[in-house]
């Protein structure tokens, strides 16, 4: 959701459905839960795609145990301290996804918690958080508004919105900077008697080395988009499917 906190749009190929993990064109899809924010514009990836997830079960050719950080941030008590391999710039990329709106939590809150823990401090402008919070605000309204959920007040038991990163695939490592294709599940559900509906979106985004910690940034992003511009970014197949090896996927072992 920072993506769209300051001007950029996250390069995705999203599919929806209801009723379980099947795409469907006219139905609405929903947001990624977290992407870096910048004050710079990137242009949309491709429109959407059908994709249903196949009935046998493929096991993941390729998995990532992701490393936990050494450290925890002061003030919002997110793991800090990755190390200095792709695995821990994924981890950055995946931790500043973890947003999750349930009964009792605030989306406004966790995104700022995020923008101040994971984003570049190049990228962190004057009226950042004000801004992040209030995008946070209206990603929630609309949220809701898909569910058929009144646009306030306290959320149903059992309702929920989540961004859950299984898979990415490295679009370019350099010194300092990895890229990658970051593919997420969303899941949303109205209530406890409501079905669970799922969506598969896939990000380009980069993390940086910044004193001793990798940071989301937007500099790496918006090379790593001018960089796959025009291309396809990559299948759309979650773990369980055999394209998703056939398109170089590697699997996380905290999603499965």
């Amino acid at each position: 959701m920072l993506a769209a906190v300051l001007g950029l749009t996250a390069c995705a190929a999203p599919a929806g459905g209801h009723d379980g993990p099947v795409a469907d064109k006219g139905s609405s899809t929903p947001s990624p839960m977290a992407a870096p924010a910048t004050s710079q514009q990137i242009p949309s990836g491709p429109e959407e795609e059908t994709y249903s997830i196949p009935s046998t079960w493929t096991d993941p050719v390729c998995w990532a145990a992701l490393p936990r950080g050494s450290r925890t941030a002061a003030g919002t008590g997110y793991q800090t301290g990755f190390p200095d391999t792709t695995e821990g710039a994924v981890a950055v990329l995946v931790a500043g996804s973890a947003t999750n709106l349930q009964p009792g939590t605030s989306l406004a809150d966790q995104q700022a918690a995020i923008y101040h823990t994971y984003l570049s401090s190049a990228d962190q402008i004057p009226g950042g958080e004000a801004k992040v919070r209030a995008k946070a605000q209206q990603t929630e309204a609309e949220n809701r508004s898909d569910l058929g959920l009144p646009a306030a007040g306290p959320l149903p038991r059992g309702a929920f919105v989540r961004g859950n990163v299984v898979g990415f695939k490295v679009i370019q490592q350099s010194r300092g900077e990895e890229t990658v294709y970051r593919l997420t599940k969303v899941s949303r559900k109205a209530g406890d008697t409501s079905p669970v509906t799922e969506a598969y979106v896939i990000s380009v985004l980069g993390a940086a080395w910044q004193d001793t910690d990798w940071k989301m940034s937007v500099k790496a992003t918006t090379d790593a988009v001018a960089r796959t511009r025009g291309q396809q970014p990559s299948t759309l197949a979650a773990p369980g499917d055999a394209k998703f090896n056939d398109a170089g996927w590697t699997a996380l072992r905290q999603a499965a």
